[in-house]
This record gives C-alpha cells, sequence and structure tokens, in this order.
C-alpha cells in the first residue's frame, strides 16, 4: 500500500468516523484511494455490492476534500510557520480557514445533501489538521 497518496490516512480516519452517515463508506473511500491505479471506481463498486447513489457520492466527496484540503493545509501551514504563528489560536484559525475554502470547493456536490456535505467537509477539516480528540469528535 505504499503507493497510497500522503493524505490517505486522514481519508480513512474521516471514513471512520462518518459511517454513521452510511456503512459503506469506509470501504468506498479505501476503493477511491485505490482508483488511481484500478481503473473506473463507480463501475468496480457496482460489481461489488456497493450503492453507487450516496455511498459514491460520500465517498468522492470524502477523498477529493482531503486530497484539496492535504495540499491547502501544508500550504497555509508552511506560510503560518513562516510568519511564527505557533500559538493554539493560530491553529483553530487555521483549521477554520481550511474549512472555509472547502466548503467553497464542495457548494453544490449531488447527490451528497447539504447537511452530510458540511458533516464530511467538517470531519475532514479536522483530520488534515490533526484536531485532537474530544467529546464532539465522531
Amino acid at each position: 500500500m505504499s503507493d497510497l497518496p500522503p493524505y490517505a490516512t486522514a481519508a480513512r480516519r474521516a471514513a471512520e468516523r462518518l459511517a454513521a452517515l452510511d456503512p459503506q463508506l469506509p470501504d468506498a473511500t479505501e476503493r477511491s484511494l485505490l482508483a488511481p491505479s484500478q481503473g473506473s471506481a463507480p463501475a468496480r463498486w457496482a460489481t461489488r455490492g456497493v450503492d453507487p447513489g450516496l455511498t459514491v457520492g460520500l465517498a468522492a466527496l470524502l477523498v477529493s476534500s482531503v486530497q484539496l484540503g492535504w495540499q491547502l493545509y501544508r500550504d497555509l501551514k508552511k506560510d503560518r510557520d513562516a510568519r511564527g504563528d505557533n500559538h493554539p489560536a493560530q491553529e483553530r484559525e487555521l483549521r477554520e480557514l481550511l474549512l472555509e475554502h472547502l466548503r467553497r470547493q464542495a457548494s453544490s456536490v449531488p447527490p451528497v445533501p447539504p447537511a452530510e456535505r458540511d458533516r464530511v467537509l467538517t470531519v475532514v477539516a479536522q483530520e488534515i489538521a490533526g484536531e485532537p480528540a474530544g467529546p464532539d469528535r465522531g
């Protein structure tokens, strides 16, 4: 699995946290992470019994958001570190900036309803930014 992108761990953790939205999400996310090396994801999922509707939409949103968010977070963090902004308030601000950007990029993602979309993006931002575990996670 060394061929997986560096953001794969964050995508997997986010999928596990979001399994309450769709129990097939962790498997569909794993398939999305492997998709570049294995061909067309929706065709493979349909033959393996994964609903190509909401499950695929959630997995696609999750993986694309993690991919975009990972690069954005690294760039924002590098800029912040270069300025010497390293206190906890700056970390929260960075996480909120990341979430705001992800929300703009995913403003209309069919077939994912807005409430689920926002939940996915929030969890993705938390996982990328390494938010510490707390009672509201999950």
